[in-house]
């Protein structure tokens, strides 16, 4: 009762001061009627509030949303069951609610709502900046039918919703780092030694007969049998710069959302090339399912990709040593790709060296000043020219270009839209 009197709407409230104005006048002057009219009046509210409290009104809600990832800047679809599971209810309002970048918050009216009766509402989203988001709870409101009081409860019930980075197909282009396994592998043993030297085991009791190595087994005098090969797995290592002093603009339009978009259409690229990808940030390898263990082009290695760059956030390192110390120690000969943002000369030497052996290295490198409306292509370029004399294939990227186009020129197609390719960015080996 006492919440339902602090929940008396501005009506409510109006009629109850009234009708004690009204009683307090008719004590004054003696005024029976009015005394009357006062009791009325303050009775009114009271009773709505006494019968909204005592009303029973529970609701289950469950959410169903399409799709349940989405990118930034598409439209999904939110679908909220709702089923009574108290008596006939009348006047209920809900309202879910959603975060700001999402949309508005969706207000429904159910005039009628029988027991064990399901509705189903829908309401759009419109998603302008990734992250991960939660919908709910669900709130409603249940008033008299004379709109003297209103009652206000919560459904705890919540989903979680995750905006990727908005993505793009890229062209397909033979970029090396195919099929390299470590240095241990049997695989590579055969290669490089021929068949005669492929590394046995001595046989155990349930090996395949098709297993036997007779080579070795006649000059052991033991049955010997071939090891298990592993298999190999083309390897790819994307960084993206996350520093927060390397980058320009806010919100959506920023140089560091270009690049988390640029990482997010070139990793999901090459996972569904089959390349086990690992993704990395200014903080290191904390970005990662495992090391080198992603599930080549299953939708699942997309999706933890699509949903670790859904939640990236910049740093404030200013420096990228982590990454590239993780880069020297254990890139191998799979592929780099580096999606940077400004870089000083100590960053760009320290990224040069990053490459060793036989690495196939690539590199986005952001013209950042484009996004504050300056020209700096003149530094970026000399910056990437230096990595080109390093071995790496780079192109320079302002905030008008395409990004299929320069993925095509890290091939050396030819493209109508992006910069000129600087010296280094022919054709892949």
């Amino acid at each position: 009762m006492r919440a339902a009197v602090h929940s008396l709407t501005l009506r409510g409230r109006a009629f109850l001061a009234a009708g004690l104005s009204a009683l307090a006048c008719a004590v004054l002057l003696g005024q029976r009627d009015l005394a009357r009219a006062g009791v009325l009046l303050v009775a009114l509210p009271l009773v709505s509030a006494a019968a909204t409290a005592r009303a029973r009104c529970l609701l289950s809600c469950r959410r169903h949303v399409e799709p349940g990832r989405m990118p930034a800047g598409t439209t999904g679809e939110v679908l909220v069951e709702v089923e009574n599971l108290s008596r006939l209810v009348s006047g209920v309002r809900l309202q879910d609610a959603v975060p700001a970048p999402l949309g508005r918050s969706p207000r429904f009216v159910l005039d009628r709502f029988e027991h064990g009766a399901r509705r189903y509402l829908t309401y759009p989203l419109h998603p302008g900046t990734r992250g991960r988001y939660q919908l709910g709870p669900l709130r409603l409101t249940v008033s008299d039918p004379f709109g003297m009081c209103e009652l206000t409860r919560t459904l705890s019930a919540t989903d979680s919703l995750i905006v990727t980075p908005p993505h793009e197909p890229l062209p397909a282009l033979h970029l090396g780092g195919d099929w390299a396994g470590d240095a241990n592998s049997p695989a590579r043993a055969v290669a490089a030694a021929g068949e005669d030297d492929v590394a046995t085991r001595e046989y155990r009791h349930g090996d395949e007969l098709r297993r036997v190595h007779w080579p070795a087994t006649a000059r052991r005098g033991e049955l010997m049998v071939r090891r298990e090969e592993r298999p190999w797995q083309s390897r790819a290592s994307v960084l993206v710069d996350s520093r927060a002093g390397a980058h320009l603009g806010a919100g959506a339009a920023s140089s560091f959302e270009f690049a988390v978009s640029a990482a997010a259409s070139i990793g999901v690229h090459l996972i569904r090339r089959r390349y086990a990808v690992r993704l990395l940030d200014a903080e290191g390898a904390r970005h990662a399912m495992t090391a080198w263990e992603s599930t080549g082009a299953s939708a699942a290695a997309e999706g933890w990709l699509l949903d670790e760059l859904a939640v990236i956030e910049t740093s404030p390192r200013p420096d990228l040593d982590p990454a590239l110390h993780l880069l020297r120690r254990g890139g191998g000969d799979g592929l780099v790709v580096v999606v940077a943002g400004s870089l000083d000369s100590d960053t760009v030497s320290d990224l040069a060296r990053a490459r060793h052996g036989s690495t196939t290295a690539l590199a986005v490198l952001l013209d950042t000043d484009s996004w504050a409306g300056r020209d700096g292509t003149a530094l970026a370029r000399s910056h990437a020219d230096v990595l080109s004399s390093t071995g790496w294939r780079v192109v320079v990227a302002s905030r008008t270009d395409q990004l299929g186009a320069l993925w095509a020129r890290l091939g050396g197609r030819t493209a109508r839209v992006g910069p000129t390719p600087v010296a280094g960015a022919g054709p892949l080996p």
